[in-house]
């Protein structure tokens, strides 16, 4: 699900290479679950994610706590607002996209 290439995602460039967001010349570094989450809804984009297959496909079935938190340093990184070209949607209950 990792991307071997760099992927425009609206405004923002994603490098697989370093795992990083790159926005208006800035670099900005994601933590690990936070980058995989970003590439597994990248890849999914087309539809909403539930959480459950997050915790299946990103964590391995691993008992999770900190889904929001991965959630939210990923709408962090994305600048995530309501005029912002490019969102991570989440709803804590049920599911996650990517709008952009």
């Amino acid at each position: 699900m990792i991307p071997s290439n760099r992927l425009k995602l609206g405004e923002y460039v994603l490098c697989p290479l370093n795992q990083q967001l790159e926005y208006a010349e800035q670099r900005i570094p994601l933590e690990p679950k936070v980058y995989e989450v970003l590439c597994y809804l990248l890849a999914h984009q087309q539809r909403f994610v539930s959480l459950e297959e997050l915790h299946k496909e990103v964590w391995q079935g691993r008992v999770v706590s900190d889904t929001a938190g991965a959630m939210q340093k990923l709408r962090a990184a994305l600048n995530d607002s309501v005029k912002a070209k490019c969102r991570a949607i989440f709803n804590p209950q049920q599911s996650a996209a990517i709008v952009g």
